[in-house]
């Protein structure tokens, strides 16, 4: 897709891929060639602390990891639990961070987290959402402190609502005390510039970059309507919602998140064929 390179290139934004499978780590050379056809600058891979634990795959990680460096593109560690926004699951996400971060001081370049916590499901979520945010807040601002003492970079996935259901002072912590970038779900087809004003604004407060994120699986996953994805409008439409969107939020450092890699792969193949 050259509209991919056009952008990233005239415009100078970034582009980046979510992936929760194995099979990117697995199929390096081929995730390689994909990021570069479509000048994805970076990839946040799924990686638990169970990924770490598992000899033969931290092998296969670290080659997917210095291959990917070695064409000059950047991979993130893409992780989240819901409990991980609750008091008494702090330590697992503290863990998990350490952990990341013992990889990386072991001579493995990894650029940052990549956290998509969503306590939506949560039982206590049901009976005060302000405190479960607030606390989630609280937790990230200790994982940020990890972070940045290690020069590696916080990137925090949030719904695009938080603004709309009374969570504002909790949202303005997390961008201006728990993370480097936000990266918004906007997954609300034909509102993607007012469903993310006020996020934008928070942040160039802050002085902090943006990223909003594009859906790309097919309805029915994940709960997925069609309101949710441009698996249907496909990628020239998404690119040109995008383009839009940068234009009406003039010099905020706006970066693009493509959700997810597979479905990325498949519009591609249907557009192309």
């Amino acid at each position: 897709m050259l509209l991919f390179n056009y952008f990233s290139k005239d415009k100078n934004i970034e582009a980046a891929v979510y992936s929760w499978y194995d099979l990117q780590v697995e199929n390096v050379d081929h995730t390689v060639e994909a990021m570069s056809t479509h000048d994805i600058d970076s990839i946040y891979q799924f990686v638990s602390s169970n990924h770490l634990s598992d000899d033969q795959f931290v092998g296969q990680l670290n080659q997917f990891v210095n291959q990917v460096n070695e064409a000059n593109k950047r991979v993130y560690f893409l992780n989240g639990e819901a409990e991980w926004a609750l008091i008494e699951e702090k330590n697992e996400l503290i863990t998990y961070v350490k952990e990341v971060i013992e990889y990386k001081e072991a001579g493995h370049p990894v650029q940052g987290f990549v956290l998509d916590i969503e306590p939506q499901s949560l039982e206590e979520y049901q009976d005060d959402p302000k405190a479960v945010w607030g606390t989630l807040a609280d937790n990230l601002k200790e994982v940020y402190s990890l972070t940045k003492a290690t020069n590696m970079e916080l990137i925090v996935c949030l719904p695009y609502y938080l603004d709309t259901e009374g969570f504002d002072e909790e949202l303005e912590a997390i961008i201006s005390e728990a993370s480097d970038e936000v990266a918004i779900m906007n997954y609300y087809r034909g509102k993607e510039i007012d469903h993310i004003a006020k996020e934008v604004s928070m942040s160039k407060q802050y002085d902090k970059s943006i990223q909003t994120v594009y859906e790309l699986q097919q309805v029915g996953i994940a709960n997925l309507t069609a309101q949710n994805t441009f698996h249907y409008e496909g990628l020239v439409a998404m690119i040109e919602n995008f383009e839009a969107l940068t234009n009406h939020y003039g010099n905020q450092e706006i970066h693009l998140g493509i959700h997810e890699f597979n479905s990325l792969l498949e519009l591609t193949a249907l557009e192309e064929g």
